[in-house]
């Protein structure tokens, strides 16, 4: 049996960039700051079965009124396979990352997916920490990394590799200040 594909279901499936645009969300605050993403997305045609035709290729944080970008995160595997409607990018603030306080200070931080390993068990992420005294987000090395987490009873990140079915590396990091 010859499983072939039509050169007309083939052409369905291509996708294929029109334009670039930007796209402004609405303003929402995030640590005492009016804020909004601006989006510079590809819109793509002929995508089969898509509802969502933008896909973003970089993103920015901007203090609403001032334009100083707080924030440009790099360009995710999820960011950049996943696709968008005008609507959704435009409306809705935290809709493609949304803001967490990562370290137990009270700000809100945001944290990136950068790579996916081992079927998934190991997911490594970027952390930008709020900086109130610059009113940034700013690359935090010791937030960063694989299946990371943040005790903040104990003070301390502990990181988790799955190396293969019985092989797992744990590390712990305690420190006195943040």
């Amino acid at each position: 049996m010859n499983a072939s594909v039509s050169d007309s279901e083939q052409e369905q499936n291509v996708i294929e960039v029109q334009d670039t645009v930007i796209v402004k969300s609405k303003v929402f605050e995030v640590n005492k700051l009016k804020c909004y993403w601006e989006y510079t997305a590809e819109r793509l045609i002929r995508v089969k079965d898509q509802e969502h035709n933008l896909r973003i290729i970089q993103m920015q944080l901007k203090e609403a009124g001032k334009e100083r970008v707080l924030f440009t995160p790099e360009n995710s595997p999820d960011l950049a396979n996943t696709f968008y409607s005008l609507t959704e990018l435009e409306n809705n603030g935290d809709y493609v990352i949304s803001c967490e306080d990562k370290n137990a200070d009270s700000w809100c931080d945001y944290e990136i997916l950068f790579e996916r390993a081992a079927a998934g068990a190991n997911t490594s992420t970027n952390v930008f920490l709020f900086d109130p005294k610059s009113s940034k987000f700013e690359y935090s090395q010791l937030f960063s990394g694989t299946n990371m987490e943040y005790d903040k009873d104990k003070n301390m990140i502990k990181t988790f590799w799955k190396m293969s079915v019985d092989d797992y590396v744990l590390t712990y990091t305690y420190f006195d200040g943040r």
